[in-house]
This record gives structure tokens, sequence and C-alpha cells, in this order.
């Protein structure tokens, strides 16, 4: 790769998830940074729907998502992106994002952990 080319960080590590009351996405740092790790960007929405509940911007590695589990009927299904960025003059470089496709909230459980290692 050329020195000029600036690059985002590689994709979070371990990324799992845990829902209980509410749904908690947890992480690790991408092991290249490629740069000052700036933080990480999480969106997150309802997988049956084509639009996003929430955008967040977080310095830490785990963080609690908008959705109240105790509220649901039956058992509904998210999707959840987490990326990290790093900082190239005043502009935020995103990674690739690790995607969970089907985060499930359930009103009868009381947890589930689904756990990806990359």
């Amino acid at each position: 790769m050329p020195k000029n080319c600036l690059t985002g960080p590689e994709a979070p590590n371990n990324v799992t998830w845990a829902a209980r009351d509410q749904v908690q996405v947890t992480w690790s740092c991408p092991e290249h940074t490629n740069g000052k790790l700036g933080g990480y960007k999480v969106e997150c929405g309802r997988k049956d729907e084509n639009k996003t509940l929430g955008i967040f911007f977080t310095s830490t590695t785990t963080i609690v998502l908008p959705v109240n589990c105790r509220e649901v009927t039956h058992t509904e299904y998210y999707w959840v992106r987490v990326s990290a960025y790093n900082y190239a003059s005043q502009d935020k470089l995103f990674g690739a994002p690790v995607v969970l496709s089907d985060v499930a909230c359930e009103a009868s459980k009381s947890s589930e952990i689904l756990s990806i290692f990359l």
C-alpha cells in the first residue's frame, strides 16, 4: 500500500451480544488501528424493517442499545453493525464493520449469548 494512502482500522474483534432487559453489545479493539483509534460507531435496527433505530459513537468497547426486551410480547430480531474509526486530519476513517444479523430480544428468556470470533 502506498505511504500516502490512509486507511481506517481493522474490524473490532470478539463481538458479542447479551439480551436480558436490554441488549448489550461488547467487543475488543482491532488488532491494527492504522493510527490513533478515535472510537467506535455502532448502528442498530429491527431486522424486518429497512430503517436504523440509532447510530451511536463511543470510545468504550461496550454499549447498551435502546431496545427494551421487557416490553416485547414475541421474539424480535435486530441487526447491529460495529466499526472502529481513526482520524486523518479532521475526517474520521472508518474500518470494515462487524455485522450481527440475528440479535434476539425475547421476553421469556433471561439471557442469550452469541459470540463471533474473528
